[in-house]
Parts: structure tokens; C-alpha cells; sequence
């Protein structure tokens, strides 16, 4: 039997509902990431070294199998850094020539969740100078040692674009003075696009609590108002 007091309870329910819903609605969601570090890889290829000192290496980070994180638009990080890989650099030149040594290291970051990997690739540079280290009996000593160096990748990993429509991106350090002994490379993963349904980035666009308020109060409001009683002709 519809009654004013039906139609009132009705009316309030749909409108809580309506304002519950408005109240927890939001576009983003947090994404997985997992570093597959058996299958991520670093590899160093030496053009030239006129020195007597050791090519330089590279080796995978410790631990990088174990970074596991979330990431999201709505409220929580947005990246997170860690360390990648090492290089390695010989600081010494046992004969007092000096020189140049030019290097090209390929890297490439696997992920197992999301399945996808971003590699990149950089130049190195490590120059070696003779210094004067004082002189004996019967003869003066020189050494050979690292005087500057440095890392620098061109180009950077692209985005990363899933097929769901999440997008991040590899940011991947530069090491502008590089010093003997090792030198840790880290990588920064940055969340630019939540997962949508059709294939295209979602970002988060979440309505202010304040709005949501207001929004709230406007509807119950409504749903309280009592229909005005008909008078009779």
C-alpha cells in the first residue's frame, strides 16, 4: 500500500544509498609491483682503455629480488627507489701513464608483477692522472690513480604503458663523479596511470571530502522533506 510514510522511507533510503556510494567512489586503485631479479640483467662492454688500470664491472644489486611494493594515485606513494646495480672501478693504475677508459653499460628491470620489463642504456667515462708521490734514496715515486668519472644514460627507459592502461615509468641514476671502488645505481619506479577498463590511462580523480559532505547533507536533506499533505477540492 503506497503511504506518505512509504514513500518517505523509500525516498530516505535511496538517498543514503545514493550519498554512501558518492561517499566511497574513487577512480584509482593501488598497483603491485614485484622485481624479478634473477631475470633482470647489467652488462658492461669497454670501447677502449688506455690505461693500465682494470675495466671496470658491473654486478646486480643485493637484495633487488626482494622489492616488493605498492603503488598509488589515490592518497599513498607514488614511486619508490631502490638500488639496482653496481659498478665497479679500479682507482688505481700501476704504471704512471695515465688516461682514458670508455665503457657502455646495457640494463634491463624485469618485473614479474606486472609482467613487464624497461631497460636502458649509458655511457661511462673514467679518466686517470700521474701524481707526484715523493721521492726516496735513490728515485722519486709517481702513482696513477682515478681523478674523475662518470655515468650518464642515454637513453632512459621508456614508460611503461599495460594493456590494462596502467602506466609507470624507470628512472635510472646518473653518477656524475664516480669513485674508485663501488658505485650503486638505483632505480625510481613512478606510477603516471592508474588500470581502466578500456585500454587508456586512469588518473585518480577522487571528489574532496568536503564536497562529498556537502553532497551528503544536500541529499538527505531532500530525503527528510516531508510531502506536503493535498488538500481536499
Amino acid at each position: 500500500m503506497k503511504t506518505p510514510g512509504n514513500r518517505f522511507l523509500r525516498k530516505l533510503g535511496l538517498t543514503s544509498a545514493v550519498a554512501l556510494g558518492a561517499a566511497t567512489t574513487a577512480y584509482a586503485v593501488p598497483v603491485h609491483f614485484d622485481i624479478d631479479g634473477a631475470a633482470s640483467s647489467v652488462s658492461l662492454s669497454v670501447n677502449y682503455n688506455h690505461t693500465a688500470a682494470s675495466n671496470p664491472s658491473v654486478s646486480l644489486a643485493s637484495g633487488l629480488d626482494g622489492n616488493i611494493f605498492d603503488l598509488d594515485l589515490d592518497g599513498g606513494p607514488t614511486s619508490a627507489t631502490f638500488d639496482f646495480f653496481n659498478l665497479y672501478v679500479d682507482g688505481f693504475d700501476p704504471y704512471p701513464d695515465g688516461g682514458t677508459i670508455s665503457a657502455e653499460i646495457t640494463a634491463d628491470l624485469v618485473f614479474s608483477d606486472p609482467t613487464a620489463s624497461a631497460g636502458g642504456g649509458a655511457d661511462v667515462s673514467l679518466s686517470y692522472s700521474t701524481v707526484f708521490d715523493g721521492c726516496g734514496w735513490w728515485s722519486c715515486d709517481y702513482d696513477t690513480v682515478l681523478n674523475g668519472g662518470s655515468l650518464v644514460w642515454d637513453p632512459q627507459p621508456s614508460n611503461v604503458v599495460l594493456s590494462d592502461g596502467t602506466e609507470f615509468s624507470v628512472t635510472l641514476s646518473d653518477l656524475p663523479a664516480i669513485q674508485s671502488g663501488y658505485n650503486t645505481v638505483s632505480a625510481t619506479v613512478t606510477l603516471i596511470g592508474g588500470p581502466g577498463t578500456d585500454g587508456t590511462d586512469v588518473l585518480a580523480v577522487v571528489p574532496e571530502p568536503t564536497t562529498l559532505a556537502l553532497l551528503s547533507v544536500g541529499l538527505i536533506g531532500f530525503g527528510l522533506r516531508r510531502p506536503r499533505a493535498r488538500l481536499p477540492l
